[in-house]
């Protein structure tokens, strides 16, 4: 390790957690993911995607080493490394958010390639695969959480500002990592890369160059890739005021009936209960489930059935017009 460099905690990459995390394809899936896919050889220090990207492929590594890593207190810090039989890819592929890692060849060989598209054809017409996947990447959403992952969020706890930030962050389950501009010693160094003042902040640092500087929580929701942005004179069957539980569960019975849908929300989808630690007495869920896995899984099951999200946009009137 580098001065440039920092470590993983040894918990968080266990061979137990590992396991979930890269879980082996079978030769059946392979060749299922072969069929929607492109194959490709790779070479040493290639860049599969990047941190910041909005759009990139489900990655299937068939020969070589791939590493996954980011960006954290300024520093490149190593996450796994993908094997032969391995996938790469984030919740971001599916919700359409930024990435928030790297992803670099350091052992040549051939991957497939499978576009977001093809991945939620997959999902629809292959149970056993398509819940792999998700399940999969579920896991690594929430170790990125843990691992305090993703955004760099630079400010003080004294600014208003900031705490709206962190907030909207938190609810909206972005996976993001707060500098402390008052205590943390890297805030002035990493500001000073950005070309930036103390007075600047609140920063978020989004990866690749996404920058903002004091934005606004529609600004950071726009650059985070969580929002639609509705068009002017857009029209909809069903709009949906409040992401909720039950204003998601209306979106997603919407989609599916066909109706072109919208939902809006003043500060997060997933409503109150997706900042809830744990879930007991929920239908469907015997075991329990996350409030946190819960609103993704929500919001995931809409989006993927074409419901539009638009977060955070408040509902100012509701009027009839011409019937």
């Amino acid at each position: 390790m580098t001065e440039s460099e920092v470590k993983v905690p040894t918990d968080l990459v266990s061979p137990e957690r590992t396991q979930l995390l890269l879980p082996k394809l079978t030769d059946e899936q392979l060749a299922t993911l072969k069929s929607y896919g492109v194959t490709e050889q790779t070479s040493v220090g290639q860049v599969l995607a990047t941190a910041g990207d909005l759009t990139y492929d489900l990655t299937v590594v068939l020969e070589g080493e791939v590493e996954c890593s980011d960006i954290h207190d300024g520093r490149r810090r190593a996450l796994l490394v993908h094997r032969p039989r391995d996938f790469i890819a984030e919740l971001d592929l599916l919700t359409g958010q930024r990435l928030y890692a790297t992803f670099v060849v350091t052992q040549a060989g051939a991957i497939i390639r499978v576009s977001r598209h093809d991945v939620e054809s997959i999902i629809d017409v292959d149970a056993s695969l398509g819940d792999l996947l998700v399940q999969t990447l579920f896991r690594r959403r929430e170790t990125l959480l843990l691992l305090r992952s993703g955004m760099q969020l630079i400010g003080s706890r004294f600014s208003p500002d900031t705490q709206r930030l962190r907030e909207f962050a938190a609810r909206n389950r972005l996976a993001f990592h707060w500098i402390d501009l008052d205590n943390d010693s890297v805030a002035p160094a990493l500001l000073q890369t950005l070309g930036l003042e103390p007075g600047d902040t609140p920063v978020a640092v989004l990866g690749g160059s996404a920058v903002l500087v004091n934005p606004s929580t529609s600004e950071l929701a726009t650059a985070a890739g969580i929002t639609d942005e509705p068009l002017s004179g857009s029209m909809f069957d069903l709009l949906v005021i409040g992401a909720g539980p039950a204003g998601l569960a209306a979106a997603v019975y919407g989609a599916t009936e066909g109706l072109s849908t919208a939902v809006v929300d003043a500060l997060a989808v997933g409503g109150q209960v997706s900042t809830t630690s744990r879930i007991e007495n929920y239908l469907g869920f015997p075991a329990g489930i996350s409030g946190t896995e819960f609103g993704e899984r929500a919001q995931l099951q809409a989006q993927r059935l074409g419901a539009e999200m638009f977060v955070p946009h408040a509902a100012v009137s509701l009027t009839h017009h011409d019937g």
